[in-house]
């Protein structure tokens, strides 16, 4: 399986909820996609619960630290646009 060109992905919620609540800015919205991209990005939790989105395959094939790797860029540059 080939990286795709434009990486994007599909946080679980739990992601999302931790960028709205550490941005500075009231109205921060996260957006997601599947189709052509990195596939689901579950929280450690879901990775130890098991289940069809952290399954290592074409749906999903990132390691459990990605998802906190992710917020924490995301955080550090909503920062720099602060």
């Amino acid at each position: 399986m080939g990286f795709p060109r434009n990486p994007l992905g599909e946080l679980f919620v739990e992601y999302g909820l931790e960028i709205k609540e550490k941005s500075p800015y009231r109205n921060t919205m996260v957006f997601g996609f599947t189709n052509q991209s990195i596939g689901y990005i579950p929280t450690k939790e879901a990775f130890k619960n098991g289940g069809y989105e952290p399954t290592f395959c074409e749906s999903s094939c990132l390691v459990p630290e990605a998802g906190g790797i992710l917020v924490k860029e995301i955080l550090s540059i909503i920062d720099e646009l602060n």
